[in-house]
């Protein structure tokens, strides 16, 4: 696997965080970031976390409640949680736009090809 065995563990067992944290980590170290471009990345990384939290604490959720409720319970549950993803993907949208816009040419290349949405793997499925 590209992204090592820890990381298929952590995907199996429901860890959307130790999941995230290693593609985070590769994307880091493939980027070769300037020192000037630490703190766009520690604002970036700190978005994606947040995100990922939620959806563990989503995942969760839906588990725990997804045969209960009446049928307009659930789809009131859905709802909601549709909504939640929305706001949460503009704020994700947003700091990836801060954190791209002090990437020079060839690191903005080699994010696109990073985050790219793979069948199997990418770190697109996270962010």
């Amino acid at each position: 696997c590209r992204y090592g065995s820890k990381m298929m563990r952590s995907a199996w067992n429901g860890d959307f965080k130790g999941m995230a944290d290693g593609r985070l980590e590769r994307l880091h170290v493939d980027l070769n970031l300037r020192a000037d471009q630490q703190a766009a990345w520690g604002e970036f990384s700190k978005a994606v976390s947040e995100q990922v939290v939620g959806m563990g604490e989503k995942a969760k959720a839906w588990r725990t409640n997804a045969g209960t409720g009446t049928a307009v319970e659930r789809l009131e549950r859905v709802q909601q949680g549709l909504d939640q993803s929305r706001v949460a993907l503009a704020k994700l949208t947003t700091e990836t736009k801060r954190f791209y816009a002090v990437l020079d040419p060839a690191q903005q290349k080699r994010f696109d090809e990073l985050t790219q949405h793979r069948r199997h793997g990418g770190f697109g499925h996270g962010v």
